[in-house]
């Protein structure tokens, strides 16, 4: 029987794409009785993931115990017989109509861990879903399943299963989608290493055309009324089950999803998938409160679709419009999960800020002197102008459009990006003062805390002061009285006259003249 245990733990090894240990069949229960052997399965989780494996064993022998760990494998049935036979990997003699001794093929050799050993674990598995006996029934019936639970030892989070077995032979199939053949000659404690459906979100702002290159993890900048598009990758394991995965998208009130999205598989995109109308997000639903208050919104990837891409990657992209909602916090968010069976991966995010900048307008020799009434217009790098309305709404239009300061001499633009270049024209002032000579580049400096305004003709530097709103001083000098130079006399004004006389005289003696004649 040795050389049936050697193979029976090669495929215990083989059989799993991940390590799964679980005792099944009616040999299974939460309890062991005297003589069972205790089956400990775990997986180690991330902290905020949460995770729930059901477990379904199938007995597929009975095991006699031996000297130590030595056993004599055999099934209660000629079905089951037949059924192990028709596998090719076992042969069976029969001692009664209800003993049937089970042995490995005497011309079979097995390596743990081997490609073969694999095989044997699918065709067990085959077995146990397909093998029916003369009146339809399926000849082997899984026991009662087992769910984990979870519990932290050592700082670290873990999902735990707990139970016992007859001795035996098993098949424990795990809603991972993991296929684990194991023997329980003794207690086993094993390591689940099956994946789950993981994901990792991407964001850009580049415009036009874009490759899953330009998406990447870091913060981005934008300008309210522009977009930030998103990629989400989902890994599909290779073992996994066919049930439907759950992308939850969760977007901040600043941002305005938009439903459409494409799919890539492994890096190329699919139309045919695109077009599907499960890959459109679903009607949003509001949550949560405050800074990160926003709408939740979920696709749902068909269990077909996800068997069909075992092993692969789903990338789907995306985008939201930075709305006038953002302008509260200067700040939006994107969240994303993944829901697979019982397991929720944890959030993965990625994160947008929106900036602003004050300017101060003020008399040139007296600062405390504010100057309300001075027109200005922002314009962005396609040339489109700030504008806000009465309840703070900011956009850019096409318009020219004018922010006056008021009492206060002190303007807020708000909804800007970062990393773009904004000139500042001061386009009517106050009477009795000078208008400003040249419009002003404002850009804000790496991180975005502090701002550089030069003049666009003189590349003067303009005052910045850093603080909670980054603020540009600008000053206004008073127009100045010219000095007389003095008048240019009197003489010109009698010359003049003169000549005028003498024109008269000339006229009238001619005039008299030609009368005469």
């Amino acid at each position: 029987m040795k050389g049936l245990k050697k193979i029976l733990t090669g495929i215990l090894a083989g059989a799993m794409a991940l390590s799964l240990t679980l005792s099944a069949g009616s040999g299974i229960a939460a309890k062991a009785a005297d003589g069972d052997k205790t089956i400990t399965i775990t997986k180690e989780i991330d902290d905020d993931a949460s995770l729930k494996i059901t477990y379904t064993p199938y007995k597929i022998m009975d095991a006699t115990l031996g000297t130590g760990t030595a056993a004599a494998y055999s099934v209660d049935s000629k079905d089951k017989a037949d059924a192990l036979v028709a596998t090719g990997y076992f042969d069976s003699v029969k001692v009664t109509d209800t003993h049937y001794n089970i042995t490995l093929k005497s011309n079979l050799t097995i390596a743990d861990n081997s490609e073969e050993a694999k095989k044997l674990g699918e065709a067990l598995n085959t077995m146990v879903k397909t093998a029916k006996d003369a009146s339809g029934n399926l000849i082997f019936t899984a026991s009662q399943d087992f769910t984990s639970t979870e519990k932290t030892v050592n700082g670290k989070k873990y999902s735990e299963a707990v139970f016992s077995a007859q001795p035996g032979y098993y098949l424990i199939l795990s809603s991972l989608g993991s296929v684990v053949a194991v023997q329980t000659t003794a207690d086993v404690a094993i390591n689940e290493k099956n994946e789950y459906p993981s994901t990792d979100k991407k964001q850009s702002i580049k415009e036009g055309t874009k490759t899953l290159a330009d998406y990447l993890n870091d913060e981005v900048s934008q300008e309210v009324g522009k977009n930030i598009y998103y990629s989400v990758d989902v890994k599909i394991p290779a073992e996994v089950l066919e049930k439907e995965a759950v992308v939850t998208d969760t977007a901040t009130k600043g941002l305005t999803l938009n439903l459409d999205a494409d799919v890539y598989v492994d890096g190329t995109k699919d139309d045919t998938l695109s077009a599907a109308t499960w890959s459109v997000f679903g009607n949003g639903v509001a949550d949560g409160s405050g800074k990160d208050e926003g709408t939740k919104y979920t696709l749902k990837i068909p269990a077909d679709v996800v068997k069909a891409n075992a092993g692969k990657t789903l990338t789907f992209t995306y985008y939201a419009t930075v709305n006038e909602n953002a302008l509260t916090f200067d700040y939006v968010k994107n969240t994303v999960s993944i829901h697979y069976d019982n397991y929720n991966t944890p959030d993965d995010f990625v994160e947008g800020k929106i900036y602003r900048f004050k300017v101060l307008k003020v008399d040139k020799a007296d600062h405390n002197k504010k100057l309300a009434g001075v027109k200005f217009t922002l314009q962005n790098a396609e040339n489109q102008y700030y504008s806000e309305d009465a309840n703070g709404n900011v956009t850019f239009v096409t318009d020219k459009t004018e922010i006056t300061t008021p009492e206060n001499g002190e303007l807020l633009f708000k909804g800007l990006n970062k990393g773009a270049e904004y000139i500042l024209t001061e386009t009517s002032t106050l009477d009795g003062y000078n208008l400003l000579p040249n419009p002003v580049k404002v850009t804000f400096n790496g991180d975005g805390t502090a701002i550089t305004a030069i003049d666009s003709v003189t590349k003067a530097t303009y005052t910045t002061v850093t603080g909670d709103t980054l603020k540009l001083l600008i000053e206004n000098g008073q127009g100045q009285l010219l000095p007389s130079t003095g008048g240019i006399g009197t003489t010109i004004f009698y010359i003049i006259g003169g000549l005028l006389i003498v024109a008269a005289v000339v006229f009238f003696v001619v005039r008299r003249k030609a009368d005469a004649e």
